[in-house]
């Protein structure tokens, strides 16, 4: 009979054991995504990276792990990176829009905007005024000479993005295909005024000269 006890002991302690070290693995994962988490705000990538790869063996099916990585990794120019990661995050949450949005901007920093396109347009079709969203479809759209469709776009996040030279400088190309001389003129003398030194400059100026003459 004390055999008996004795063992029953035994296992019922290995049991309280093993529930213990599970409960301890769960923290140990969330710590891991917390502190890439922390990394990630403070701009620190290079220190982000590791603990999302960390938390990823931890709990591979975290979509919000491949997010973050792909975010990294788009902050860091690794542009084929955050298309992989955002993929992945993808993969596991099929309506990540987030997702969606970081690997329709490392598309377009790819110049594959066509894809780009597809995961942009798939955001704004459930986020109608997601600015981010706008410009990087412009972009997208601009270099697909399809500037009727980019103009738009490119008023939408003008207020947000009113301090990159580019966008006006892309605006106003797109106003003079469309022959909207005044919006053309407008835009190009911002981004003249905006970057003088842009390498765009000779020809924004050569352009206002011909439209205006």
């Amino acid at each position: 009979m004390r055999r008996f006890v004795a063992l029953f002991i035994v296992l019922a302690l290995i049991s309280v054991a093993a529930e213990a070290q599970k409960k301890q693995q769960k923290p140990q994962s969330a710590n891991f995504f917390q502190e890439g988490v922390q990394h990630f705000n403070n701009n620190e990538f290079d220190q982000a990276i590791p603990a999302f790869q960390k938390a990823v063996k931890q709990d591979p099916q975290k979509p919000e792990t491949y997010y973050y990585l792909g975010m990294c990794f788009l902050k860091k120019n690794n542009n084929a990176g955050a298309v992989t990661q955002f993929t992945k995050a993808l993969s596991l949450k099929k309506d990540y829009l987030q997702a969606a949005l970081g690997r329709g901007t490392a598309y377009v920093a790819q110049k594959n905007f066509g894809a780009a396109s597809t995961d942009l347009n798939q955001v704004l079709a459930v986020q109608p005024d997601n600015i981010d969203a706008h410009y990087q479809v412009a972009i997208a759209d601009y270099y697909q000479q399809n500037f009727a469709d980019a103009i738009p776009h490119f008023e939408k996040a003008q207020g947000a993005y009113s301090s990159d030279p580019y966008l006006h400088y892309r605006l106003g190309i797109s106003y003079c295909k469309q022959k909207n001389v005044e919006g053309c003129v407008d835009q190009l003398n911002q981004f003249v005024t905006a970057c003088p030194s842009c390498p765009e400059v000779p020809q924004a100026q050569q352009l206002i000269n011909s439209v205006k003459g």
